[in-house]
């Protein structure tokens, strides 16, 4: 995994990750392990926030397109 911040104009000092995890543990392991490899690669420090995904309301949000009722959700709206 390599970590772009060029492309979005993020100083290494000011980069922030975001990880939703929950909707299948192993992919959440994947990304959090590649996640902390990359910025051990860089010697930087990681700043990362990670909350875990009610997979069933998850999926019940989806069904019904409410967005609203998924942003709604505590764990969610710390991430804004």
């Amino acid at each position: 995994m390599e970590i772009n911040t060029q492309a979005t104009g993020v100083a290494d000092a000011n980069l922030h990750v975001g990880l939703i995890g929950g909707i299948g543990p192993a992919a959440t392991d994947y990304y959090y392990r590649r996640i902390i490899s990359a910025f051990a690669g860089r010697k930087s420090a990681l700043d990362l926030t990670m909350v875990h995904a009610d997979t069933p309301a998850l999926l019940h949000n989806l069904r019904n397109d409410d967005a609203a009722a998924q942003v709604a959700i505590p764990s969610f709206c710390d991430l804004r």
